[in-house]
């Protein structure tokens, strides 16, 4: 557990972020503490090609907390056209 929580504390892939090459989407929650919205939106700017939406009312479980809406979101994502996979 120590190992785990080191990891989550001092890995930083953000500088990594700008080499994704297939469209990403980022579902935030408006009231995520571990990733907060202005995290979130760090996420999105860095990733080219990014698509970006935020969960109401939500905390970090989106998928435990709202998963109707969490599901509604992916799907809309997911079933965009295909020409916005990049790669």
């Amino acid at each position: 557990m120590n190992r785990l929580i080191n990891s989550a504390e001092k890995y930083d892939s953000r500088k990594e972020l700008h080499k994704i090459k297939h469209a990403t989407y980022v579902l935030g929650a408006s009231h995520d503490v571990i990733t907060p919205v202005d995290q979130q939106k760090q996420l999105i700017e860095a990733i080219p090609h990014a698509h970006f939406s935020v969960i109401q009312s939500c905390g970090h479980a989106s998928m435990y907390e709202k998963p109707a809406e969490f599901l509604a979101a992916l799907i809309g994502f997911l079933s965009l056209p295909s020409h916005l996979s990049i790669g």
